[in-house]
């Protein structure tokens, strides 16, 4: 069992270069079974969560824009492959048919762009949720489980004030509200 992925949540981990992780309650090296019976959720173990469910929500904003350039690129980028392709058909002099297989590029470049866009955005959405998935089950073998309200403030010079409001329950059961300033 790896016991890193506990000890990173609680607020008694301890390292040193000699001895590793250690607990500061026991000094000894981490072994128990399933879950610690002396855990206590750190701080920034709070921070790490909720601006990960930021990060979630803001990706999650993006979606529309996102798809909005995804058909915007893809449109333009046939147009530009309808234009090459019909014009290559009735133009037969060499210098001409060469401007139109560039207009080709161009739409193929267009189309490659509007798909970087949504893949883009397709992986940091995974990366995100999956990184989430992993803190949950984490959590849920400690019987906790959280809601979360994000509120996202107006941005100012690229800067973005978001509040999150988290309510935890079960065995450190708590209700906390923070502000971050995110660049967005």
């Amino acid at each position: 069992m790896s016991f890193g992925e506990h000890c990173d949540l609680c607020r008694h981990q301890q390292t040193s270069l000699q001895i590793g992780m250690t607990c500061q309650l026991t000094q000894a090296t981490p072994n128990f079974k399933n879950t610690c019976p002396n855990i206590q959720i750190k701080n920034s173990f709070q921070e790490k969560l909720d601006l990960l469910n930021i990060e979630i929500a803001k990706i999650k904003r993006s979606r529309s824009s996102v798809y909005v350039k995804f058909y915007i690129s893809i449109i333009v980028g046939l147009a530009f492959i309808f234009v090459g392709v019909y014009s290559i058909n009735s133009y037969s002099d060499f210098f001409e048919s060469e401007e139109l297989y560039l207009t080709v590029f161009t739409g193929l470049t267009a189309c490659s762009v509007a798909y970087k866009i949504l893949n883009k955005y397709r992986n940091e959405l995974k990366v995100a949720k999956t990184e989430k998935r992993k803190i949950d089950l984490l959590l849920n073998k400690y019987k906790i489980t959280y809601t979360t309200d994000i509120k996202f403030g107006k941005k100012y010079h690229g800067v973005q004030e978001v509040s999150i409001e988290m309510n935890m329950k079960g065995k450190f059961a708590k209700r906390t509200k923070t502000t971050y300033k995110i660049n967005s």
